[in-house]
């Protein structure tokens, strides 16, 4: 479950999503203070952040995502400073929630400022429906941010899910048995 809050200052992510993100940053990376900091010469040396949003038209068959979704790149630029304290160090405005950041049973993510930096939102109170789409100037975020789709699996298009897979192996070996 992801929040979307305007006034938090960081991107703040539970245990299991904060883990998979320190393997995902370079050498050198670590908690400090609840966030993380890291050895660079240029806040650009860092990764950029990819999200996968799922939209509205998004819809489940026996448990399988029709993978329609958008995705969100978050460029050093908007979540990385380099620190007052020490020279050759970044620190990054994403923050540790701890095991408990959950809601409705879902680790949660609060998407801060770094996210509203990176991209337009809008509100339709009508429809009760968040838009989201990239800075139409990507320039005035630095360097233009590469930016992977982390739910791609060999340019399909669609996500990698371990329960298509298996679905798509038992068709297939009934098929199989079957001729």
């Amino acid at each position: 479950a992801a929040l979307l809050d305007s006034g938090a200052g960081a991107i703040r992510v539970g245990a299991g999503i904060w883990e998979r993100i320190m393997l995902g940053m370079p050498n050198g990376c670590r908690q400090d203070a609840g966030a993380i900091g890291c050895p660079c010469k240029d806040k650009e040396e860092l990764p950029t952040l990819s999200m996968s949003l799922e939209t509205v038209a998004a819809f489940y068959v026996l448990g399988l995502d029709s993978g329609a979704d958008i995705i969100v790149c978050v460029p050093p630029s908007a979540y990385v400073t380099k620190s007052q304290t020490k020279s050759d160090w970044c620190e990054l405005a994403i923050v540790n929630g701890g095991e408990h950041h959950t809601i409705f049973d879902m680790e949660a993510v609060v998407l801060g400022l770094p996210f509203f930096r990176s991209v337009s939102v809008t509100f339709d109170a009508a429809n009760r429906v968040v838009g989201v789409e990239p800075v139409a100037d990507a320039s005035s975020l630095g360097q233009a941010a590469v930016c992977s789709d982390p739910k791609n699996w060999w340019s399909t298009g669609r996500r990698f899910s371990p329960k298509r897979v298996i679905v798509a192996l038992m068709i297939v070996t009934m098929i199989g048995s079957y001729v």
